[in-house]
This record gives C-alpha cells, sequence and structure tokens, in this order.
C-alpha cells in the first residue's frame, strides 16, 4: 500500500482523536500535525512488528498532544492587546515629529497614561520593565495599555 491510501484510510482516525481530545479550533494546524506525524511513521515503521494502523494511532495521538501543549504555551505568553496600526504609526515616527505626538496626546490622557505609551511605544520598554515602574505586573500593564488604545481611538474618531 503507497503512503497516500494509508494517509487516506487514516484520516477519519485523525478526525477521532481530535474529537476525543476537544479540539475546537485551528483544526487544520492539528490536522495537519498529525499527517506529519503519520509520515514519519510510515518511514520509520517496521511491518514485521504488526500492523500499521494501531502503531499510526498512537502516534497521531502523541503528535496531537504535542501539538496541544505547544499551543497552550504560545496562548499563555501571547497576550493581543492593540491593533498594530498605531504601533506601526507610532514607530514610523520620525524624531523631529515626536513632540507634536506627545503634544496631541497630552489632550486626551493622564500624565501617567502618557507616561506609559511613551514607554513602550517611543522609547520601547518591555510590558516587564515598564510594570516594575508603575508598580504593576505585565500583565496588568498590558491591559492598561490596552484599554487606553481603546480610549484613544474613540476619541480620535470623535475629533475627525
Amino acid at each position: 500500500m503507497k503512503f497516500e491510501e494509508m494517509l487516506e484510510k487514516l484520516e477519519p482516525m485523525i478526525t477521532s482523536h481530535m474529537r476525543k481530545l476537544g479540539i475546537y479550533k485551528d483544526h487544520e494546524q492539528f490536522r495537519q500535525a498529525a499527517r506529519v506525524a503519520i509520515w514519519k511513521a510510515w518511514e520509520r515503521f517496521d511491518p514485521t512488528r504488526g500492523d500499521f494502523e494501531p502503531y499510526a494511532s498512537q502516534t497521531i495521538r502523541g503528535a496531537l498532544l504535542d501539538e496541544l501543549k505547544a499551543s497552550y504555551k504560545y496562548d499563555e505568553h501571547f497576550v493581543p492587546t492593540e491593533n498594530t496600526e498605531i504601533h506601526e504609526f507610532l514607530h514610523e515616527v520620525k524624531p523631529n515629529r515626536t513632540p507634536l505626538i506627545v503634544e496631541t496626546l497630552e489632550l486626551f490622557l493622564t500624565q501617567e497614561e502618557l507616561a506609559i505609551i511613551i514607554a513602550y511605544y517611543i522609547d520601547g520598554y518591555s510590558h516587564e520593565e515598564i510594570g516594575r515602574a508603575f508598580g504593576m505586573n505585565a500583565a496588568a500593564l498590558q491591559k492598561r495599555k490596552s484599554r487606553i488604545i481603546t480610549r484613544l481611538r474613540k476619541e480620535c474618531r470623535l475629533h475627525m
């Protein structure tokens, strides 16, 4: 049997394992990880040790679990906080335009909020560094910065 035929035969098994593991998003990412695992298993399989399907089943489950772990780890560390448009706009700023931006932001923000925005977008400090300076953890600072950005967007829409 060719690999392509075996892969087609094992597609329902991939679906079954995904359902059992409670995978409810990014289906194609997990399906692809399982397919790669099947291919690797196909390459190292020894037919003298039994059938391929039970071996493939364990390989699929292991690959899906590995992918789940990687996905959880990514989700823990990645917290989207703002639209990248403002980030890109502020990073394109020329040094001679920075005072104008700061003056404009002063109209809408408190001094502390302005300091957070300047420290992050203009000075390039990390969430952890800014959080330490303001006595809060990085997650709290990210949330606060996100709220500031949301409020700025609303204010900008009102004044355009």
